[in-house]
């Protein structure tokens, strides 16, 4: 009976393993499918900005705007697909994970990428849990990453991350930010 069980759980390993790597290449094949045109788009939008953003009046300056932030939001979707395949490919290594400076490092990385952006990151001090480093790191972006995107047309955009205990007393993890959203 446990043979047979042991047989079982190879079997499936080997499929998801082999699923895994399926995914995978064609995560690679999609990104670059995908990032071709984007990358022709940006390059056009780049040369209207520079050599006929005079003779735009202030609606196709705007639209001008809109396909360079659409052509920035696909090459982030990409991006984050490609972090997601790796993720995915690689074995999960749990260890002790100080959430509070993940949260800090992205609230940097995104406020020096938008200078212009008038935010305030609350951010508690001292949260760890056990966990995969990378995994945690790529969610926290995408966690404040978000709460960005969504207080962009706030005049001051609050983002904050903490812990609250839950009823049974086990620590849950909040973005909460003062855009528009749920």
């Amino acid at each position: 009976m446990i043979e047979a069980l042991n047989e079982d759980l190879k079997r499936r390993t080997a499929e998801l393993e082999m699923v895994n790597k399926e995914l995978e290449s064609f995560t690679y094949s999609a990104s670059h499918d995908l990032r071709a045109p984007l990358i022709v788009a940006s390059g056009f939008c780049r040369r209207l900005s520079e050599h006929y953003s005079e003779k735009l009046d202030a609606t196709g300056k705007r639209y001008l705007l809109r396909i360079k932030e659409s052509c920035q939001h696909m090459n982030g979707l990409i991006d984050d697909l490609l972090h997601l395949s790796k993720a995915t490919s690689s074995s999960i290594k749990f260890k002790s994970v100080d959430l509070s400076h993940l949260a800090k490092s992205a609230a940097i990385q995104l406020k020096e990428a938008h200078p212009e952006r008038e935010a305030n990151f609350i951010i508690e001090e001292g949260l760890t849990v056990k966990g995969d480093s990378g995994l945690l790191k790529i969610a926290m972006e995408n966690l404040l990453g978000n709460a960005w995107k969504f207080t962009s047309k706030a005049k001051w955009a609050n983002i904050e991350f903490g812990l609250i205990k839950t009823i049974e007393n086990k620590p849950a993890y909040f973005v909460r930010d003062n855009g528009c959203g749920f």
